[in-house]
């Protein structure tokens, strides 16, 4: 008799979801998943991926680690990688950081270690820790929204963004054009963009604008209300568009 998940979950007590969950290392409880490693100890159950995976050494399965998936833009990358993989039929493994560099590394060092065919990674910052993991993956590796040697990037031209965003603001006659971003190690949006929004104020002989900013604990970029009230007494325009400040959903936050 051939088995499959959902004679396995009834076996087991538990839900079809449940069962996916666990063959997929999902999050599954303790006394569930101990149920479900019963049955399929018992029944010798392998399903027909699985099976096929052994045969072919593909999985047909593709992991995604995404910095932030409530952000504006971060679904719509999901949203068009799931289209282009589902019809070349490779199924989603999607890995949600909460912008935390350690997740980061627990993601990575999980798909090193369970079998998927490819990794797609949506990275904040690049570091040497990242570089150590990486190199150790034996699939392939695209990285999005930032630029790393050696591996292909899919990024945007975020200098040149900033660049002409601020000329913009100049050509309407501002010329106190404040900045805000994130930290400059996250090298697309922290640095190129703020390298960007420098270069348009040197060609233009205007200061640019230091602001003291800091992530809150809610990951909002903040700027000091000093600083804030310093920039608005000289009737200072914002370069301060949301795609400047990091991850899309970041709001303008003042420090009382």
């Amino acid at each position: 008799m051939t088995l499959n998940i959902i004679d396995i979950a009834k076996l087991a007590g538990v839900s079809k979801s449940t069962v996916s969950r666990y063959l997929n290392n999902g999050y599954v409880g303790a006394e569930s998943r101990e149920k479900i490693k019963k049955v399929i100890d018992e029944t010798g159950f392998m399903p027909q991926s699985y099976a096929k995976s052994l045969r072919t050494g593909k999985t047909n399965l593709i992991g995604v680690i995404v910095p932030k998936i409530s952000t504006e833009t971060a679904p719509r990358v999901v949203q068009g990688i799931t289209e282009v993989l589902s019809e070349n039929n490779y199924d989603v493994l999607i890995a949600n950081t909460n912008l935390s560099v350690e997740k980061e590394f627990e993601y990575l060092n999980i798909f090193k270690n369970n079998q998927v065919d490819g990794v797609i990674f949506m990275g904040t910052k690049i570091t040497p820790r990242h570089k150590e993991i990486m190199n150790k993956l034996n699939v392939p590796i695209v990285v999005v929204a930032q630029y790393m040697d050696n591996y292909p990037c899919v990024y945007h031209d975020d200098f040149n963004a900033a660049k002409y965003m601020t000329e913009y603001l100049i050509g309407k006659g501002h010329k106190n054009i404040g900045f805000i971003g994130v930290y400059e190690e996250d090298r697309s949006v922290g640095l190129e963009r703020e390298n960007g929004y420098i270069a348009a104020l040197k060609e233009n002989d205007l200061e640019v604008m230091h602001l003291e900013m800091y992530l809150n604990t809610q990951n909002v970029v903040c700027v000091e209300k000093t600083t804030y009230d310093s920039m608005y007494s000289k009737d200072t325009a914002l370069n301060a568009f949301l795609e400047c400040e990091g991850y899309d959903d970041f709001e303008r936050a003042i420090n009382e």
